[in-house]
């Protein structure tokens, strides 16, 4: 027994991303394309964090969430 499962590690990780979902090769493609676009020509120095927001969360990236309200004020 190695101690692996077979579960598929990106649902593992989906409850502690904010939007509740890993996101798609799509989703990261159009990100990439935005920035190929005459709109993001005065861009420069920055991150485009494509992430669901897990960046965001700070310390709590990653925390399994049994609701959305960590959303609420």
């Amino acid at each position: 027994m190695t101690g692996q499962t077979d579960a598929d590690p990106r649902e593992q990780h989906r409850p502690g991303i904010p939007l509740g979902r890993t996101g798609d090769a799509p989703e990261v493609a159009a990100a990439i394309a935005f920035l190929a676009t005459p709109a993001a020509g005065y861009i420069t120095g920055a991150s485009l964090l494509v992430d669901g927001g897990l960046t965001q969360m700070g310390a709590q990236a990653g925390t399994a969430f049994p609701d959305d309200s960590w959303r609420r004020p």
